[in-house]
């Protein structure tokens, strides 16, 4: 897998500027969404296991800054790891697939305990 270590994401999650990019969808989203720190901006764009049609056409309307830190995120980290490549393709520079949401709150809940 090409996940992020749960220390890279708790870092790019903590540091101003960097983008969170949730390609979940719609209905998963009002259930549970990641509540970012100020600083760190929060977008949204839907992806499948095999294409993120918004993010193709023009990935710059969600990520202005090709070398700002990006994590993406989904349910499982199928749909991120979609995401990354697109982004990447597109010379996004540092982008992190931080797996499913439910991952990243658990590597804000340790590191927060530590």
């Amino acid at each position: 897998n090409n996940f992020a270590s749960p220390e890279m994401i708790v870092a790019a999650l903590n540091s101003p500027g960097t983008v969170v990019l949730d390609v979940r969808t719609d209905e998963e989203i009002a259930v549970a969404k990641l509540e970012t720190r100020e600083g760190v901006e929060w977008a949204k764009t839907g992806c499948t296991r095999t294409e993120c049609p918004a993010l193709e056409i023009d990935a710059a309307q969600f990520v202005k800054d090709k070398d700002a830190t990006v994590v993406v995120y989904c349910g499982s980290g199928i749909r991120a790891n979609r995401a990354k490549i697109t982004l990447e393709s597109q010379g996004y520079t540092n982008v992190l697939n931080g797996g499913g949401l439910n991952d990243i709150l658990a590597y804000m809940e340790m590191s927060d305990s530590a």
